[in-house]
């Protein structure tokens, strides 16, 4: 793949995993808005704080998105701001777990894969599944980071053959760094993801 094509690819990526995520909470604040009839001052002010977000992140994106916040940033307070950002827009319950991460977790690609993975199954999650929980769960071996995602949605038929944007994003992101995501799903059962990316390879 030429450094072109790459380039592209990758703007692609942080075009669906960034804006779309932002997008996704404005609509719901939108909505509630428009459902509720109260509060609606706080809503739209969150509304136009979230657009004014994506148009920043538009902005960065024409000059080549670098990813520096999120990777500068310890990885569990990334993490914490995106949960707590996604569940006041879509009044989920989302606990989040991270067991102490040794200091020498200083891999900004390992650190931006983790953080856009759990950032493209908590929009997969708002938008299709219909939980009301989520649970997610980081932990760190010896050879491996560990991202378990669990939610008490709808669930779907894990034999049938699944595809979209958003799995293959995630998929390509572990992969990229010879990790592995595997799903498991059933009807009424709700959804599990499961990532694995081995330090060896950083």
């Amino acid at each position: 793949i030429s450094a072109q094509e790459q380039e592209r690819f990758e703007i692609g990526q942080e075009l669906h995993d960034n804006v779309n995520q932002i997008l996704t909470s404005a609509k719901l604040y939108a909505a509630q808005s428009r459902d509720e009839k109260k509060d609606t001052g706080q809503m739209i002010e969150k509304t136009i704080s979230l657009l004014q977000n994506a148009i920043d992140e538009i902005r960065k994106l024409s000059k080549r998105l670098s990813a520096s916040i999120i990777t500068d940033m310890p990885l569990e307070d990334a993490m914490r701001e995106l949960v707590d950002t996604v569940a006041a827009a879509s009044k989920l319950k989302i606990n989040l777990q991270s067991l102490p991460l040794k200091s020498s977790l200083n891999s900004p690609e390992l650190k931006l894969a983790v953080y856009r993975i759990l950032q493209e199954q908590l929009t997969n999650i708002t938008k299709h599944a219909g939980a009301s929980n989520i649970d997610i769960t980081l932990r760190q071996s010896e050879e491996r980071l560990t991202l378990i995602i669990v939610d008490d949605g709808r669930g779907f038929d894990a034999t049938q053959k699944t595809e979209g944007v958003g799995l293959t994003n995630m998929q390509s992101r572990a992969e990229s760094l010879m990790g592995t995501l595997t799903f498991s799903s059933q009807p009424g059962k709700g959804t599990t993801v499961i990532v694995q990316l081995p330090f060896k390879q950083m």
